[in-house]
């Protein structure tokens, strides 16, 4: 595979807390017609297990593509602490260039609470100075979640997309409550990617998914792609629509799903992989990350992808 991408956005420490036991049950509940995990308030809950592991969307994706054979940098902050040490030794293990990481302050963190089959996330993201960032050269810019103030990196990245890299965006919370403010990123981009609570609140006035398509279109991106878990993927492209259906897996922890996704799929493309091709790529990867604990644990090569292709005869990729 030729290319190289480099990924942009933060880095965590991403604490896991399992509370899934009987007595659990009796002092938490989940409404997935609310969105709601419910804790008993001033209640100890009890905890069947816990782990640390690292994470932040431009960290995940940056190991998934080098691990699906692309050459992959990272454009990220850390802290001057242990765990900021932990998080560059961990690319490197993993072959990432980590020349443009920067030092700063402490390491951002997340509480993940793993609970039923889903999983809530407590996430601290300390202020960057993100016009710091200085931007490697790439044939591919994968934008991330980043907090507040990141609109300041439009500058670079548009500079970088001028010079004639390809750019995918995947925006986090802040980007989201701000999306106004990247107009301009998308009206440049090759790929932008949502799940279904996203575009249910960038796309105002619809539920319905191919008109939310249709206006991520219309603001100029090439390819949009609308997640939504077990429902699979929604993606237009050329004034078509099309649907992937998921697999059903054991669920262990949902954590990365949509990074993992996003991978196969942006991967696939970069590979010369058809859209069809691409989509299954994406829900197999993200089907493989979510049965362990863990956002980057689980991820793919494409010889394992294209195997478990031949496998799953249940992926069905159809026109909507």
């Amino acid at each position: 595979m030729k290319g190289s991408i480099l990924t942009v956005g933060d880095s965590t420490v991403d604490h896991f807390l399992r509370v899934e036991d009987s007595e659990a049950s009796l002092l938490c509940k989940v409404s997935k017609k609310d969105c709601e995990i419910c804790l008993n308030y001033g209640e100890k809950i009890p905890v069947r297990d816990s782990s640390d592991s690292f994470g932040g969307s431009a960290l995940n994706c940056a190991i998934g593509f080098q691990v699906l054979g692309l050459k992959s940098s990272i454009a990220t902050f850390v802290g001057k602490d242990v765990e900021g040490k932990g998080i560059i030794d961990h690319l490197k293990m993993n072959n990432i260039d980590t020349t443009a990481v920067l030092t700063d302050e402490v390491t951002n963190q997340a509480t993940v609470i793993l609970y039923k089959d889903e999983r809530t996330i407590l996430s601290y993201h300390r202020p960057r100075n993100y016009d710091e960032l200085v931007l490697p050269d790439s044939d591919w810019i994968y934008l991330a979640s980043a907090g507040r103030g990141c609109d300041k990196l439009k500058s670079e990245v548009l500079k970088k997309v001028e010079e004639g890299a390809n750019l995918i965006f995947n925006p986090g919370s802040w980007e989201l409550k701000n999306f106004e403010k990247f107009r301009s990123i998308i009206q440049r981009c090759a790929i932008v990617i949502l799940n279904r609570d996203e575009a249910r609140l960038v796309i105002e006035n619809t539920h319905d998914i191919k008109k939310q398509l249709a206006n991520i279109i219309k603001l100029g991106a090439k390819i949009a792609v609308i997640t939504d878990g077990a429902g699979g993927a929604y993606i237009s492209f050329l004034g078509n629509y099309f649907h992937q259906n998921s697999l059903a897996v054991d669920v262990v922890d949902c954590t990365g799903a949509g990074d993992a996704f996003a991978v196969g799929f942006c991967g696939g493309l970069i590979s010369g992989k058809s859209i069809e091709d691409s989509a299954k790529w994406g829900i197999i990867n993200s089907s493989s990350v979510i049965e362990s604990v863990g956002a980057n644990f689980g991820l793919l090569s494409i010889e394992d992808i294209e195997k478990k292709i031949q496998l799953f005869k249940a992926l069905k990729f159809e026109k909507i």
